[in-house]
């Protein structure tokens, strides 16, 4: 069956309206996952990690590789990554998890339903869009607030060293200020925030050594 980018876009307009955001605790997210996929040979490998804010331990990493039946297009990624999310997710008990970090966008989208919104709304977790490039070019003002069609969307995290910067939105279950301090709180060197850093050098390494022989 061929994938229909019409019907993307009407789902994704469709998904935004389904999103709710609420002021969640800072305090209260312990158990935090960051979920990131890779892809080799057209094959498509996400992996989750969980990691505990209290005792700064990975408690658990998971992985699933699966065949990739949609191809890359900007701004319908979710629609590319959630076979792969879920066969990972399944394997976790998704009450014991606060918060999710998706390597991608929430609401700083087109549609305003990018990767991470697609998780939220299948899990009803609260989750975190955070991505190395804009998907587009929006307004950002002075406070490094991210605005489109008139709405803040999401918020440009920088780093005193000078490292790039990382565009954070909300996915769903969460309000964006919340979002910005945990994933700055999370973010302990240049790279990405410390669960979505170890999903991303992971999903790497795993698909790279399933893959190594074919």
């Amino acid at each position: 069956m061929l994938f229909s980018y019409e019907i993307a876009k009407r789902d994704q307009e469709e998904m935004s309206n389904l999103i709710v955001e609420e002021s969640l605790s800072l305090g209260k997210l312990i158990r935090i996952m960051g979920l990131d996929v890779s892809y080799r040979k057209g094959y498509s490998c996400a992996v989750a990690v969980v990691y505990n804010t209290m005792s700064g331990i990975i408690e658990e990493v998971h992985s699933a590789i699966l065949k990739t039946k949609v191809p890359y297009v900007p701004g319908f990624l979710g629609f590319r990554e959630i076979a792969s999310f879920m066969a990972t997710l399944q394997k976790i008990n998704l009450k014991t998890i606060d918060l999710i970090l998706v390597d991608g966008h929430g609401r700083f989208h087109p549609r305003m339903a990018g990767s991470a919104s697609h998780v939220y709304l299948v899990v009803k977790r609260p989750t975190i869009g955070v991505a190395k490039n804009p998907l587009r070019s929006d307004e950002i003002d002075s406070e490094g607030n991210i605005w489109l069609n008139g709405k803040i969307v999401g918020k440009v995290l920088s780093h005193p060293m000078g490292a790039r910067k990382l565009y954070v939105s909300v996915g769903g279950g969460i309000d964006l200020e919340t979002a910005y301090n945990i994933v700055k709180k999370l973010r302990k060197n240049p790279g990405l925030p410390v669960p979505l850093n170890y999903a991303d050098k992971i999903s790497k390494k795993v698909i790279n050594i399933a893959l190594s022989g074919s």
